[in-house]
Parts: structure tokens; C-alpha cells; sequence
């Protein structure tokens, strides 16, 4: 299966007889928070259409093998990085590898960050290792990938985080097409309850999804800057809950807690919480936090991956 040759290509003496999870309880058990798995979908953008551009059989062939090679190898480079063993258990499972498509189920943990690096190093490796050999580097300069994830209890079911995953990683195609498929782009989704519309469920949230892969890169850094700080989780949360009772409680309460972390004597807190806002669009020249000039925020998505990014 997969796993073994994952295991044969990362490094057997490690992983060979490491616990290959028998269901997602065992994955959700190795997490953190524990319980919680995330589902990982990621496939290639425009790819179809390249499929009749290879000049001969043999420029096809390079093109269909290198393609393969680089999703397989960027998986496991992930998986490799972020899913070392815990109490003897792997804590991911590979669905699917297949030609550009990936199907994953991992810790919740690491779910964003394996999704990250396999799309990123499928972006950065595609033209040595795809275009050129296939002689398509005049048709591309690089291919890029969309993505889904679903983080979710371990209970939840399998087919309902797979349409979930899909309904995201659609959304995610969209945010590349108006990108000219020039980068790649992630969407996600923690579930808190029984619904499994990707609509309803964002019905009345605001946020900021889909990120392109430097966005998303650059949320899950300001996390960890904020968590290295020890940023009140309480701030956290009475921000969040105000970016539900409109516009202007949402910028009173962000006020208030940028407010309160400046007034300490360290402004470390203070800093990092205001290098967010500018980060994600909101300009402090009249325009108030939380919100960007199209009325989005970011501060929705870090507060709801706040638990399941480590520091």
C-alpha cells in the first residue's frame, strides 16, 4: 500500500513497524487537540489542458510519470516533515496518491501544514520536474495546486468530510482562476456541528477564505508569534464573538483589546496583534479593526485555527 511505500522511500529502520492507524479514533488519539483529524484534498489546477500538448509518445510520457513522481514525492516530503510517530502510532493515513490528485487523513495538527508544503513544493519543483521534461516549459511556467481541509472530530463521518473537502478545494480552484492560475490556493473548515453544506455553514460567518499559499503561510506565522507571546485566549475570544454582533461592536471590542495589550509595560503583544490587522488589510488610517477595506476579516480564520496550529 501506500504506507509501505512511504515507509521505504522516507526510511525503513524509522518506520518500518510503526502502527499504521486501523481508524480515525487512533489518528484523533495522536492529536492535538485530541479527538480531531483534519482530511486533506488537493488536486491540480488546469491540468486536463495540457494533456494534448506533449509533442510524442515519449514527451507524454515524461510528462504523465514526472507528474506522478512529484506529487508522490511531495506527499511524502510532507508527511515525512510534519507526521513523525507519536506513541508508536503515524499519525496520518494516504487515501489516494494518484497522478495530481491527494487524499489525506492526519492529525488535525498537522493537517494545514502537511496540505501547505505538499502544494507549495508541487508549485516550486513543476517546472524541472514536469514542464521541461515534457517540453511544456513555453505552455507554463509552473503548475499549482488547490486544496481542502476539514478539520473535524474523529467521529465525524468519512463521506461527509470528503464532500466537505471537495466543496472546499472547489472554492479554492476559484480563488486560483482569478489568480490566472499563477499560485496555488487553500480552503478549510473546522466543523462544529452536524452540518455538512459548506454554505449553510458559512451562512452569516465572516472570513477571509480562500488563501493563496503565501497568505495561508503567513496566518498560520502570526499564530505562532501570537501563541509565542501568550496572547490572552480570553482577547481571543471576545473579538470573535463581536465579529458576529455587526460592524461596529466587532471594531469596539478589537479596539478595546489592542487598548488593553497597549497599555503593558511589554508591547510585544501589542505589536504582533496590530501586525496582523496590516497584514490582512486593515490600513489604521480611519479604517478600523477587524476589518479590511471590503468589509472581510482574517481574524475569524486565526481565531478558529488557533487551537489546532502548534507553536
Amino acid at each position: 500500500g501506500f504506507f509501505a511505500q512511504f515507509a521505504q522511500w522516507a526510511d525503513p529502520q524509522t518506520w518500518t513497524g510503526k502502527t499504521i492507524p486501523d481508524d480515525l479514533d487512533a489518528i484523533g488519539s495522536v492529536a492535538s487537540p485530541p479527538g480531531y483529524v483534519g482530511f486533506i484534498a488537493l488536486d491540480g489546477n488546469h491540468i486536463g489542458d495540457l494533456l494534448d500538448k506533449p509533442a510524442t509518445i515519449g514527451a507524454y510520457r515524461a510528462f504523465s510519470n514526472g507528474l506522478w513522481s512529484l506529487t508522490r514525492e511531495q506527499t511524502f516530503a510532507a508527511l515525512k516533515q510534519y507526521g513523525k510517530p507519536l506513541d508508536g502510532i503515524a499519525p496520518f493515513e494516504i487515501v489516494l496518491i494518484g497522478g495530481d490528485d491527494v487524499l489525506l487523513i492526519t492529525a488535525a495538527d498537522i493537517a494545514l501544514e502537511i496540505a501547505l508544503a505538499i502544494a507549495e513544493g508541487f508549485e516550486k519543483q513543476s517546472l524541472t520536474q514536469v514542464l521541461s521534461p515534457a517540453g511544456l516549459s513555453g505552455e507554463r511556467e509552473k503548475l499549482t495546486m488547490a486544496g481542502g481541509v476539514v478539520l473535524a472530530h474523529a467521529d465525524f463521518p468519512i463521506p461527509a468530510m470528503y464532500r466537505l473537502a471537495e466543496s472546499l478545494q472547489k472554492s479554492a480552484k476559484r480563488l486560483c482562476a482569478e489568480q490566472k492560475y499563477q499560485t496555488g490556493a487553500i480552503d478549510f473548515q473546522v466543523v462544529t456541528s452536524s452540518d455538512t453544506d459548506l454554505d449553510a455553514m458559512r451562512q452569516g460567518v465572516p472570513h477571509r477564505r480562500p488563501y493563496t499559499l503565501e497568505d495561508l503561510r503567513k496566518l498560520l506565522g502570526h499564530i505562532r508569534l501570537l501563541k509565542a507571546a501568550d496572547i490572552p485566549t480570553s482577547q481571543l475570544q471576545a473579538m470573535y464573538q463581536a465579529l458576529f454582533e455587526g460592524e461596529v461592536n466587532a471594531q469596539l471590542a478589537s479596539i478595546a483589546t489592542l487598548g488593553y495589550l497597549g497599555r503593558s509595560t511589554d508591547k510585544t503583544r501589542y505589536n504582533r496583534l496590530k501586525q496582523f490587522f496590516k497584514d490582512f488589510g486593515v490600513q489604521f488610517d480611519g479604517q478600523l479593526p477587524p476589518w479590511d477595506a471590503t468589509k472581510r476579516s482574517a481574524l475569524t480564520d486565526l481565531v478558529e485555527l488557533y487551537p489546532f496550529i502548534k507553536s
